[in-house]
């Protein structure tokens, strides 16, 4: 009985140590190249450095809600909605942008008023 209790531990001692070894042999992978990232701030056209919501339109547009107005981005380049621009604006501050079950974009400035 007692060389089977050896025997038993000795097994499992080895199974342990296998799998450590193969653990050992798992690696992470590698970024795919296809995911790229890039920040954007105030040089490349958003009204400043931050975004407090984003929301996608059905025709593909990126809004984005920001301290010193909206911004629409097309992939390249932003166009900035603000109350210089677009007096009806009640003010610049953005709280966030949401997006309807049909794709419309709305957004809630910080007077309680909502944009579309």
């Amino acid at each position: 009985m007692r060389r089977f209790e050896v025997f038993q531990r000795a097994l499992w001692f080895a199974l342990c140590l296998g799998l450590i070894q193969v653990s050992q042999w798992a690696k992470a992978e590698s970024p795919s190249p296809a995911w790229v990232s890039r920040h954007y701030g105030s040089a490349d056209g958003l009204p400043v450095g931050s975004v407090n919501s984003a929301a996608r339109d059905a025709d593909g547009f990126l809004w984005l809600a920001t301290h010193d107005g909206l911004a629409r981005f097309d992939g390249s380049h932003f166009e900035v909605y603000d109350s210089l621009r677009y007096p009806q604006m009640s003010g610049n501050r953005v709280l966030s942008v949401h997006r309807d079950g049909r794709g419309r974009v709305f957004a809630l400035t910080e007077p309680g008023d909502w944009l579309r």
